[in-house]
This record gives structure tokens, sequence and C-alpha cells, in this order.
């Protein structure tokens, strides 16, 4: 991932940002579903979709190939967009998930989350709920300087989002 959130080790462990090309994306798929028979792919990228035209293309080519199989993915609210979810329905897109962490904007900024509004996040949901994806979550409970309120917030908007899935950290 190439962003730098305060709660997460990912920069830390991996160092700079790196990505296989679209090309070699598609090999490695073709392997698998060629000759393991696989039929579900998970993208473990953090932020599947930052790079937008990567995504594109790799989406494109999983729908071209004609796989039939179902894909997962992690992405953050930041960086993905309705022609994204139109292509992985379309690539046999099953499940997203979010980094949501908190429903306190506040709480986020400080985390050096993604500054994406609720009333934002709560669209990109619908947008998700009506292409008939599940809809996953993960939050944090216990960050520093968290209160009540915060913690009331998260639940006000998970209830208004009402996903398929919470993970909890």
């Amino acid at each position: 991932c190439p962003y730098h959130c305060a709660f997460c080790y990912s920069p830390r462990l991996w160092g700079k940002y790196r990505k296989l090309s679209p090309e070699r994306v598609l090999a490695e798929i073709g392997h698998l579903v060629e000759k393991y028979k696989v039929r579900n792919i998970r993208f473990q990228d953090d932020t599947f979709t930052f790079d937008k035209n990567r995504c594109l293309k790799i989406l494109e080519g999983i729908k071209t190939k004609k796989w039939n199989i179902e894909l997962y993915m992690h992405t953050r609210f930041d960086c993905i967009d309705e022609d994204i979810v139109e292509a992985y329905v379309k690539a046999g897109g099953k499940n997203i998930y979010f980094g949501l962490e908190s429903g306190s904007q506040a709480l986020r900024m400080s985390m050096d989350k993604n500054r994406v509004a609720n009333k934002e996040i709560l669209k990109i949901c619908r947008t998700v709920k009506n292409y008939d994806l599940n809809l996953g979550l993960w939050l944090i409970f216990g960050y520093p300087g968290e209160t009540d309120e915060d913690v009331q917030m998260t639940y006000n908007l998970v209830s208004e989002i009402k996903p398929d899935e919470v993970n909890c950290n």
C-alpha cells in the first residue's frame, strides 16, 4: 500500500509500494485457473484499486478470458468509483472490503487515514450494494484518543451502511 496510515505495519514491513504489471497478474491467474482449476481469486493487495488504470486492465483481462472465477478485493473509499465497481462485477467480483476504521472523521484523520466524508462513504457503499456485491468493513476499536462518542459514531455509520461482514481490530 502506498499510504502511511498511523496504525498500519504495511509500509514498514514491505518498504516501497511495488506492483506487478497487469500482464503478469493475468498470467499468474491464468496459470492458477488452467493448471489447478482455481475458481476463487483474492487480491491480497491492501489497495487493489490504487492504480485505476492497472486495476481496470486486470479486470478487463479477466473478463475477456472468460475464466468464470469469483473475485475478492480490499480497497479504500478514496480509491474507488463506479467505473471500477462495474468492471469488477463484470470480471466476476463478489466481495469488496474497505478499511473504514472508524465512523468518526476526526479519528480517521488522526490515523492519517483518508479524508472521505461519511456521506461519501455511504454513497460508495450504496453503489457497491446496488451491484449486489458482498460488502465488508474493517474497523479499529481502542485507537489512542478514541472516545465513547467516536465508538457511537462508528456504530451509527455501520448501522446505516448495513455491511455483510465486519472485522474488528
